[in-house]
């Protein structure tokens, strides 16, 4: 039996989801230090799978927290 995700009659094809293992946060005293640390981790991870993708992504590079 097939069955077949979408809209109307054309299913979806070519879909995959990547599964990674977890990450070990860093945790020490220094909290400032282990931000930068596992922002860096993250995105070192991401990094190769946003650029092999780049068609389907959307970054807003001028953007601010309000404080």
């Amino acid at each position: 039996m097939e069955v077949g995700l979408g809209t109307g009659r054309q299913p979806i094809v070519d879909r995959s989801v990547t599964v990674l293992p977890p990450l070990t946060l860093v945790e020490t005293s220094d909290r400032d230090a282990d931000l930068l640390e596992n922002v860096a981790m993250i995105d070192a991870l991401i990094d190769p799978i946003v650029r092999a993708h780049l068609d389907q992504r959307f970054y807003v590079l001028d953007f601010e927290f309000d404080r």
